[in-house]
């Protein structure tokens, strides 16, 4: 059987007695600057994502960490402190006759290995990093956190920000598995472009843009859309091939749109274009009652969905995806028939 290690002042591939010392000393102000930094790296780059993910920024409030300290490797643990004060507590087992053993880290599951045998309630508690201090050059007369801002393979944790990003991008991978699912930080961009838009005086200016906007508005939901797509005899402003395939046309006038903007999308889309293909007109002036019984009176040889100012304020709150939209106003004109 192997025997235990022990503290060997004369090992520099195995921590000192003075190193382990001088480790619980300094790491409350290495792991509370890490805390700092990961903060200031949510600013920076994330800042967007944790307004409206907070879920998965947790350590933006005051945080506990728990450092688990045994001779072959550290463990830090998170979780949302009560106080709202950043705190750092240790579990010392450095010369633990199990944790201490080799085989305490390089188990296949040596991190239930040592949960098991720290006797401390993990329950609410995250894992945010962990080392083998085994790799470190431990000389005596370096300091653990000599160099705080680079620790390289040292202490993990500096990417703090980056983890908590990447679980937002995995679950938002998992609801596109389950179905559609918005983009919210895209569509709260094109929402704040969506003041400037309106600000355009030029009327023709304004429309091109409109445009723009709403294939950016398409995008942030996920469509597969292209713009300007020409054929001979016609230009059409936006064609989406999924997650539904539609002919769409915008416009933005003073007067609401009327019975010639349903009948010339109408048009285009009996021009070789399989049924399965509808038309979406958005005007955010509205529509007259005409153009409203014309779409209706099409449905039966070509579907028509009108959207006016109020859908695209709804699809700019992130709250409906178009796919959906789209799917309830199908509903709408099957349950005439």
């Amino acid at each position: 059987m192997r025997p235990p290690l022990k503290f060997k002042d004369d090992d520099t591939f195995q921590p000192p007695k003075a190193w382990a010392e001088r480790f619980v000393r300094e790491a409350p102000a290495y792991y509370l600057e890490m805390l700092a930094d990961y903060r200031q790296r949510v600013g920076e780059y994330h800042a967007e994502a944790a307004n409206l993910y907070p879920e998965k920024f947790p350590w933006l409030n005051g945080t506990d960490l728990l450092v688990v300290c045994v001779l072959t490797g550290c463990w830090v643990f998170a979780r949302e402190s009560d106080s709202g004060e950043d705190r750092v507590e240790f579990v010392e087992r450095w010369e633990d006759p199990v944790l201490a053993s080799p085989d305490a880290w390089t188990a296949p599951s040596h991190e239930e290995f040592i949960v098991r045998h720290i006797d401390v309630d993990l329950a609410g508690w995250t894992r945010v990093a962990d080392y083998d201090v085994r790799s470190v050059n431990l000389i005596a007369s370096w300091g653990p956190f000599e160099n705080r801002r680079h620790p390289g393979h040292f202490v993990e944790g500096w990417d703090l920000a980056d983890r908590d990003e990447t679980g937002r991008q995995l679950e938002m991978a998992l609801n596109e598995l389950a179905g559609p699912s918005v983009d919210r930080l895209a569509v709260r961009a094109v929402a704040s472009a969506f003041e400037e838009l309106e600000a355009v005086g030029d009327r023709q200016r304004r429309g091109l843009a409109f445009e723009d906007w709403l294939m950016a508005l398409l995008e942030a939901h996920g469509c597969d859309a292209e713009k300007g797509k020409h054929i001979p005899g016609e230009q059409s402003d936006i064609f989406v091939h999924r997650p539904f395939r539609a002919l769409i046309e915008a416009r933005w006038r003073a007067q609401p749109a009327g019975v010639e903007a349903v009948t010339g999308i109408v048009a285009k889309l009996r021009r070789e274009r399989p049924a399965m293909v509808i038309g979406v007109f958005v005007s955010m002036s509205g529509y007259t009652e005409q153009a409203h019984a014309e779409a209706k009176r099409c449905a039966a040889d070509r579907v028509v969905l009108l959207l006016n100012r109020q859908d695209v304020y709804e699809l700019t709150t992130g709250e409906l995806h178009i796919a959906d939209l789209v799917k309830r106003r199908l509903d709408a004109v099957v349950r005439r028939y």
